[in-house]
Parts: C-alpha cells; sequence; structure tokens
C-alpha cells in the first residue's frame, strides 16, 4: 500500500509492503506541513498545506514527486485540515476559526464563522465534507471538543444543522460510517469509537503520546501517534502509524518512521493505493447522526450501580404494596 503523511518536519511517500512493513520512503518536501486533500484532474496527485498557509499541488505521477504549483486561496491563515469535494476547496480555517469552501478558480467562496468569533476561539481544525453535508470538528482547546454538522448548499453557503459533544478535550479528525463515529482524543492519547446506536464509546484505544492523523480504507484504519511535545520540540519528536482491522477493530501493526533519523509529529494521512475514505464519506451516513452527547463505555461498577438501584425499586414498590 501506499500513502502520503504530513509532519512537523516533512512531507513523506511512504510504501508498505503486505505486512506493512516499510519497502520505500520519499521526501517530497521538507519543513512542517499539515492538511493533505487528494487532488482532482487535471491537478495530479495530492494539495498539501505547509507552513502556516501555504497550499501546494504535488504531482506523483510516474515518480515525479515534485511540487508542481501554488494553489491560490483567499482569507485563510494556520490552516489544519483540507479535503476536496464538489469541485471545490473545503478548509479548517483556524486562525479565523471557520470553515472555508471556495472553487480553485476563486469564482466562488463560503465562510462559516463559529459562534459567531472571527478568532481563534474552537481551533477548527478537523473537516469532512459528505455530499451537502460537512463535519467539522472543534478541538476547543481545554474544554471538550465537538463535531459540528453543517448543511452546505453551493448557491447560498453553510447552515449549522446539528452538534455532536465528545466526553474528550483536544480532539483531531472525524471519519462515520454506517455504525460507528470515529475520532483522535489528541489531548489524552486515545483511538476512540462510538457506537451510533447507542451514542456510546465502544472502544478506546490508549496510548503514550498524541494520537493525530487519520486514514481510512475498506479494510483498515490508519492513525498518527507520536510522542507529547511542545510546539517547538515537534521538528524532532519521533512519529509512527497505527493500523487497525476495521472489523475486528483490533490494532494489527504499528510501523515506526524514524529510521532514517526523527520525523516530527504526524499530522495527517492519506492512502494512495486505494480509495481513501476518510477524505470524503457519504451523505447518508452523516445525514442519520443527529445531535447528540457521546456517553462513556459502560463500567462494571455502572452496571452494578444500575442493577442495585433496579433491585432497590422493586424491593420498595412491593413494600408498599
Amino acid at each position: 500500500m501506499q500513502f502520503v503523511v504530513s509532519t512537523h518536519s516533512r512531507l513523506l511517500r511512504i510504501d508498505l509492503d503486505a505486512h506493512w512493513r516499510i519497502t520505500d520512503m520519499a521526501v517530497l518536501a521538507d519543513g512542517p506541513h499539515y492538511g493533505i486533500a487528494l487532488a482532482p484532474q487535471p491537478l495530479p496527485g495530492i494539495i498539501a498545506k505547509s507552513n502556516t498557509c501555504d497550499l501546494t499541488a504535488y504531482d506523483l505521477s510516474q515518480d515525479a514527486n515534485r511540487a508542481q504549483m501554488p494553489v491560490p486561496h483567499t482569507n485563510n491563515d494556520h490552516i489544519h485540515q483540507i479535503a476536496f469535494a464538489r469541485d471545490g476547496l473545503y478548509i479548517a480555517n483556524t486562525f479565523y476559526n471557520s470553515l472555508t469552501y471556495q472553487t480553485l478558480d476563486g469564482s466562488i467562496r463560503h465562510e462559516y464563522a463559529f459562534n459567531g468569533h472571527r478568532t481563534d476561539i474552537n481551533h477548527v481544525n478537523s473537516v469532512y465534507p459528505c455530499g451537502d453535508l460537512v463535519l467539522v470538528l472543534l478541538h476547543n482547546r481545554s474544554q471538550p471538543s465537538q463535531i459540528a454538522v453543517l448543511e452546505h448548499d453551493l448557491a447560498r453557503g453553510f447552515a449549522a444543522r446539528e452538534m455532536i459533544r465528545l466526553p474528550h478535550n483536544g480532539c483531531h479528525n472525524v471519519f462515520v460510517d454506517q455504525r460507528y463515529l470515529y475520532y483522535c482524543a489528541s489531548g489524552v492519547g486515545h483511538f476512540v469509537v462510538v457506537d451510533l446506536r447507542k451514542k456510546q464509546i465502544k472502544l478506546d484505544l490508549p496510548f503514550a503520546g498524541h494520537t493525530k492523523g487519520l486514514s481510512v480504507t475498506e479494510d483498515h484504519i490508519v492513525f498518527g501517534l507520536s510522542e507529547h511535545a511542545k510546539r517547538e520540540a515537534r521538528l524532532t519528536s519521533r512519529g509512527q502509524l497505527v493500523v487497525v482491522d476495521r472489523c475486528r477493530l483490533a490494532i494489527c501493526s504499528m510501523i515506526d518512521l524514524n529510521e532514517q533519523g526523527a520525523v516530527g509529529n504526524v499530522n495527517e494521512i492519506r492512502c494512495l493505493s486505494e480509495p481513501e475514505l476518510a477524505h470524503t464519506g457519504h451523505y447518508e451516513h452523516a445525514r442519520a447522526l443527529g445531535s447528540f452527547v457521546v456517553r462513556p463505555p459502560h463500567s462494571l461498577a455502572a452496571s452494578l450501580a444500575r442493577l442495585t438501584a433496579r433491585i432497590q425499586r422493586r424491593l420498595t414498590a412491593r413494600a408498599r404494596g
């Protein structure tokens, strides 16, 4: 399989064998990189964000591995995640606390500022277009993170529809399918899977590090795991990839990216060799979400407490009867 990975020190193209071992690693560009969009024709390859707001198209055809052209955009800064859908770029416009959409020729531009703020209050960091609906992850700094569901009318712009409240702070990335909602609880170093029927956490994988960056294919989930580091140290921290089997929701591999030196914190991952499901999603999956509060997983103590309460209520009812 082949992936492109952005880190705090470089943009990488990685080839893996059937056992998830690295067979080739090419540096596409040096310096801090973040969001990666899968570019449409006639732009071959990807669009990647570097520095605070530079977007560049990369030609990955015939092993070219080179920057092809800058991608112009308007009034976006401290950009985090990006995605290409519906003939335009969706941009997590973090500095201005908004989500923006613009066509590549600049003829259409829409913007939605969260909570009416034009400064970085919610730390908007992830965007997942699903047809007419867009999921946007609000990091919210020291407060619990949220996933906003916006409707996007190409003639009128964005409108708020739903809000999902997460139990974790400092989250990144979002993906949804028919059964589950997935996100990285980066602040505590967890990867989380939410059962959409129960509105409850089904899987909470803890790690000693920082989870960020998400790729999903038909059979696997790949997310980034990096050393906890202050911003100035993220250039030289160590990063790796965690591979999870989608069917079993179990870890099947850990990929060390640092054989040729520390790659820095992992920020984003996109699959190039198979359909990338975490780049854009299905309208039906997003439409079924609604607004809700994610509940923590059942614990034995909580289950016993509920059982005890039910027994006490029944005994009380019998005594009164």
